[in-house]
């Protein structure tokens, strides 16, 4: 990761960071119908599985309820695609780190110079009260002393490289705090989400969530999570070889989102 980012660049980052929230919000897209199709699956209602019923009566149960037998395709490709969610919001936590990385050793490389303080909360606070930085006075104060030398050859390049250190101050200002990638990119994969579900279901006239009749996507997903596990388990090579923990990442991550 701290390859990518030394390779891309400032410049050209952003662009590889657009096209894979491109990518989530397409995949979402495509999920959405498919989904759709495992929510109509469900029986009605769904109660409390049977404490007495032991883990095999519990698990003989939960196969009975979900009849999605019919449909292994679908199972596969929804499996496959939070997958593929999972890993890009995952690589961005990734990129996110190595950023702030960066970001931290530029701000200790840059902030005796720029007169900048780490303060409280990440914030950054300025020691000059108002006033220019250490950078900017220092070639100020040179400028004046060459400037003042009657035999000064060419006073205009002084002020010249006067007036860039100020310019160099603003742009290293800028770009201090640059922000977060990972929460960028929650923040547009819970905006894509809201295209296709809402945050929350309608408020029960009991005050109670009614379980029994619920088809939120966290249904869905414990669903395709009992049947990845037991795969996982009985067959070679197994899904957890192929499709690593990305699925969990991305199936928690949307019933978050999703305030489920």
């Amino acid at each position: 990761m701290i390859s990518v980012v030394k390779l891309l660049g400032s410049r050209s980052l952003p662009w590889l960071i657009r096209a894979l929230l491109d990518h989530i919000s397409n995949k979402i897209a495509t999920l959405e119908p498919m989904i759709t199709g495992l929510q109509e699956a469900l029986p009605k209602s769904i109660g409390l599985l049977p404490f007495d019923g032991g883990v095999t009566g519990c698990m003989r149960l939960v196969k009975e309820q979900l009849s999605w037998e019919p449909k292994p395709e679908l199972k596969a490709e929804v499996l496959h695609g939070i997958k593929e969610i999972g890993s890009v919001l995952y690589w961005m936590g990734l990129l996110d780190i190595v950023l702030r990385e960066l970001d931290t050793t530029h701000f200790m490389q840059t902030t005796t110079w720029l007169g900048l303080l780490p303060g409280a909360d990440g914030q950054t606070l300025y020691s000059q009260n108002g006033g220019d930085s250490p950078v900017v006075n220092l070639f100020k104060s040179a400028t004046a002393v060459i400037v003042s030398n009657p035999r000064c050859p060419n006073p205009t390049s002084f002020y010249t490289i006067s007036k860039q250190a100020e310019a160099a101050d603003l742009l290293y200002k800028a770009n201090l705090n640059t922000g977060s990638v990972l929460e960028y990119a929650l923040a547009f994969t819970s905006a894509t989400l809201d295209k296709y579900c809402s945050k929350r279901s309608a408020a029960p006239k009991t005050g109670f969530i009614d379980i029994t009749t619920s088809k939120d996507f966290y249904r869905i997903y414990s669903g395709l999570q009992i049947g990845y596990l037991e795969q996982s388990v009985q067959l070679q090579p197994n899904n957890h070889d192929m499709q690593g923990d990305a699925v969990a990442w991305d199936g928690c991550t949307i019933i978050y989102l999703l305030g489920q």
